[in-house]
Order: structure tokens, then sequence, then C-alpha cells
């Protein structure tokens, strides 16, 4: 019996010992993230750009040339903020405009890793997957009050399965 989900939005699905790919993982989680949180003009963008670039800079090459290693921790979510800073002041915004565009990144990732959301969602490494989905389980999200919260855990989860079946599939 597990006490706690944790899921690590990062960390792609996968048997053990399999390879994954980082970069398609990467390209979902800023889909259903896009999807799930309301987001306007170009923050849907920079939010995608983000998440790229945070992922590059700590994963390296490995990230954009497809099948990697399992890492033994993976990124957490709380860092996309600085790098999403980074973006901005590249990027030659009034000063006005990129105050404004920062504080929207960092309501949204500052409500991602907060309470129970943040719990879940910003850790080093999920919840074993091969206990979560090779047996039969109950994954309670009862005590999640918000039902976008619950989508979007939802949306990952149903990410992490078809990952992981598609990793037994192919390498089992």
């Amino acid at each position: 019996k597990m006490k706690n989900l944790k899921f690590n939005p990062f960390q792609p699905a996968a048997i053990e010992g399999v390879p994954i790919d980082m970069l398609t993982r990467c390209e979902y989680f800023t889909a259903i993230l896009n999807a799930s949180l309301p987001v306007a003009d170009v923050l849907p963008v920079i939010i995608d750009e983000a998440i790229y670039k945070y992922l590059y800079d700590k994963i390296k090459e490995p990230f954009v040339n497809g099948d990697m290693k399992q890492l033994d921790d993976y990124p957490k979510l709380d860092g996309v903020i600085n790098t999403a800073r980074q973006i901005l002041a590249a990027r030659g915004y009034d000063k006005k405009v990129q105050d404004d565009i920062a504080a929207a990144l960092e309501t949204r990732f500052t409500y991602l890793t907060r309470g129970k959301r943040g719990k879940i969602l910003n850790v080093n490494n999920s919840t074993d997957y091969s206990k979560l989905f090779s047996p039969p389980a109950v994954i309670n999200l009862s005590r999640i009050a918000n039902p976008k919260d619950k989508a979007l855990i939802m949306s990952l989860l149903m990410l992490a399965i078809y990952e992981y079946r598609i990793s037994a599939y192919t390498y089992d």
C-alpha cells in the first residue's frame, strides 16, 4: 500500500532500465499544462520555451537526442520560473510588459508547486511506476479540492499510463 502519490511531470513513465524520451515528454507536458491552466497571448509560447530550455540546461544533449537512459533524479517543477525570467530578460520586452508576463508565469508555476499540488508535482522522482501501474491500483485524488487540479493530475497520469504501457510493449 502506498500512502502518497508523487508525480514529477518531467519524468517519463517506463519500465525499469529501458530508454526514455525526455523531449517527447516535455512536449506532452507543455501541451497538457497549457490546456489545463488559463493562459493567453504569448504565455503558452514562453511556458513551452521555458520548460524546454530548463530541461535542456539540466540534461544537456541527451534531452534532444531521443532515447536516453533513465535518470536517478529529475528536475523539479519549481526551477522553471528562473529559466522563464531569463528568457523574458533576453527578449527585450518593455520593462512593464516583461514584469507583467513574469508575474503571470510566476503565479502559474508557484500555483503548481504549493499545497497538495506541490506535494504531488514538485518532487525529484515519481512514485515507482511499476508499483503504480503493474498491479491493480486505486489512485485517490479526493483530497485535491480543485477540479482543474484533478484534471491536470489525471491528464498526467493518463500520459504516464500510455508511456508505461508503450515501454513495456516495446522493451519487455
